[in-house]
């Protein structure tokens, strides 16, 4: 998993947003749910977070169309970064 792009979404009335690029490397198909931190380039504040879902991402397969966004509009006059916060993987159904 990593971060493809981080940047402001077109938009305006949106904050941050930054796409996924993600692989499978398990033998089963898999879920996931990614949480994106976007932070002060300091990484000493932690401006909001945004979500990805993916479902049902096939062993070996990967997806980049995949974004995770900050709803908050006050970002658009910041300077942030994007960082993985957290992923959790579970085999699809």
């Amino acid at each position: 998993m990593k971060i493809a792009k981080c940047a402001l979404p077109n938009n305006q009335f949106e904050g941050a947003q930054a796409t996924l690029k993600v692989t499978n490397h398990s033998s089963k198909a898999s879920d996931y749910i990614i949480t994106i931190a976007f932070d002060s380039p300091n990484g000493k504040t932690q401006f909001d977070t945004g979500d990805a879902i993916i479902n049902n991402l096939g062993p070996g397969q990967t997806t980049t169309n995949t974004d995770a966004t900050s709803l908050k509009s006050s970002l658009r006059k910041k300077k942030f970064v994007c960082k993985v916060a957290s992923v959790t993987r579970t085999a699809s159904n």
